[in-house]
């Protein structure tokens, strides 16, 4: 005999009654138990989506000195390097707690007009308006470079204070100590978290001062390859004239 499926209709009044039964049941439960996490460092990157406000603070002002120093140098090679109207602006971090891409990665903007591009120039980060021509990213000290067309610009002196900063902090070694929280005797998940949190704020803290010790150094650096770079396109330039002026005809 085939079985037949029976219907049951429960009144609203009772369907509430279960409802809260079951929530009440429910609740007595975890979700989820507690992972067995010994290194939390990956883990703080995800759970992390943002800086300290103080550390964000201190980070605006090293990107603020970081690219007056980029523009100074590119202003003062405008004569022999890059399209009119250009400016260039650091990248979105991917990854907040990596300082060497947070402030060696940016894009070049490409605008129609001086005035619309010098309105945008002091942005840190593009503001909008003209076309980017190009991106330059660090990631796990590779170089990814992305350029709109054959005939794109990129500057040459964000990239090479891309090169100085990453050799700076190639220097750089780790002073965070644990040595603090390893008496604590609380090892609950949510401890472990908080340290690991704290941990990774310290350690950015610490690369930031680092550099900031180093910005003194880097404009004189940064100075040094200006003139250098002036040096050499000028002797280029004389060179060519002197190639073009040559008259041929007289070793015929």
């Amino acid at each position: 005999m085939p079985y037949k499926t029976k219907l049951n209709l429960i009144p609203k009044g009772d369907k509430e009654e279960l409802m809260e039964k079951y929530n009440a049941f429910k609740a007595k439960f975890s979700a989820m138990t507690e992972p067995d996490i010994d290194d939390f460092s990956d883990y703080v990157h995800v759970s992390m989506t943002s800086l300290q406000d103080s550390l964000q603070d201190e980070l605006t002002s090293l990107m603020r000195s970081l690219k007056i120093i980029a523009d100074d140098a590119t202003n003062y090679l405008k004569f022999a390097f890059g399209m009119p109207n250009c400016k260039t602006f650091f990248c979105h971090p991917v990854e907040p707690f990596d300082l060497i891409a947070t402030i060696s990665s940016f894009k070049t903007v490409n605008y129609k007009t001086e005035e619309e591009a010098n309105s945008a120039g002091s942005s840190l980060y593009w503001p909008g308006g003209g076309r980017v021509t190009a991106e330059y990213r660090t990631k796990n000290n590779e170089n990814v470079l992305h350029m709109a067309s054959s005939d794109s610009y990129i500057s040459e002196a964000w990239l090479e204070l891309s090169n100085q900063l990453r050799q700076h902090m190639s220097k750089w070694h780790n002073d965070v100590s644990e040595e603090n929280h390893q008496s604590e005797k609380d090892t609950s998940h949510y401890y472990r978290w908080t340290i690991a949190i704290e941990n990774k704020n310290t350690e950015f803290m610490n690369k930031l001062t680092y550099i900031k010790t180093l910005l003194p150094e880097i404009v004189i650096s940064m100075q040094a390859w200006s003139s250098w770079m002036a040096e050499n396109i000028i002797e280029q330039e004389i060179l060519s004239k002197c190639d073009e002026g040559i008259d041929m005809t007289v070793f015929e």
